[in-house]
């Protein structure tokens, strides 16, 4: 009859078991795919969507993202979930893929299905909490509240240059929507990018209401593309329409420079 275990013994099984445990969990690390056919021949055969980053070596944002979010655990539970698929844009199938998806903006993270249709994409630096939320909720994780659709569904249109299509979805909704959705500014401050940019190539004159609406409520870095969108826009209107315009531009810009948004050479 063998004897059992002492106290101290027991004590010991269980710490090593843990801390096996724990050595696994730190050490497994997340598999990205470099090949678009690798990716979806695992995608088709698991059932499960894949994730592209698209990604440049001279992103700092991507740079940003790479080691502040997806290399964090909660971004690893949640790759348990997708195929992941890094894509450098600077090399041909990166190239070719970008342009397929229209991922104008670095980093951009496309979400598509095993046939490669795109379920939706999160672009530019997020906070890993805000990342991670919008991840889950394109896997259908969580449910979005009806703003918060569609300022994600007008986002990914803005992101992938689909200015068409989405003046269309916006016309086509009911007037009780759109009257909903002016409620919130994120929403109001898209809805003025995609008329600044709509304007840009035809009616220009049309695109100043909405860059002075973003000139005076955007409050993030946006508004350096707008101010560049806005530029081309004015550059062929009359000078008494461009210049209050300008020195609009001008104050919108030190005031964020002023909260830090941008520094100067000075700054650094």
């Amino acid at each position: 009859m063998s004897a059992c275990p002492s106290r101290f013994t027991l004590v010991t099984l269980v710490t090593l078991v843990a801390l096996v445990a724990s050595l696994a969990s730190v050490s497994a690390e997340v598999t990205w795919h470099d090949s678009w056919d690798k990716a979806r021949n695992e995608a088709q055969a698991s059932g499960r969507p894949i994730l592209i980053d698209f990604t440049a070596a001279w992103c700092y944002s991507c740079y940003y993202m790479e080691k502040n979010v997806l290399d964090e655990p909660a971004f690893h539970q949640a790759a348990e979930k997708f195929i992941m698929l890094k894509m450098d844009v600077d090399r041909p199938q990166g190239r070719d893929l970008r342009e397929r998806y229209g991922a104008r903006f670095l980093p951009s993270y496309i979400l598509v299905n095993r046939d490669g249709r795109e379920i939706g994409r999160v672009v530019g630096e997020q906070t890993e909490h805000d990342f991670i939320r919008q991840i889950e909720g394109l896997l259908g994780q969580k449910s979005h509240d009806p703003v918060e659709e569609a300022v994600g569904n007008l986002k990914n249109h803005l992101s992938a240059g689909r200015l068409n299509q989405a003046k269309k979805e916006i016309a086509s909704m009911p007037a009780g929507q759109k009257k909903f959705l002016n409620q919130s500014l994120e929403w109001r401050l898209l809805k003025a990018r995609l008329d600044l940019k709509t304007a840009k190539k035809t009616e220009r004159a049309q695109g100043v209401r909405p860059l002075r609406f973003l000139l005076e409520n955007e409050a993030g870095c946006d508004l350096a593309y707008d101010i560049s969108n806005g530029n081309e826009l004015l550059e062929n209107l009359a000078p008494q329409i461009s210049r209050p315009v300008y020195e609009s531009e001008k104050e919108a810009l030190q005031k964020l420079t002023d909260k830090r948004f941008f520094i100067t050479g000075d700054d650094r």
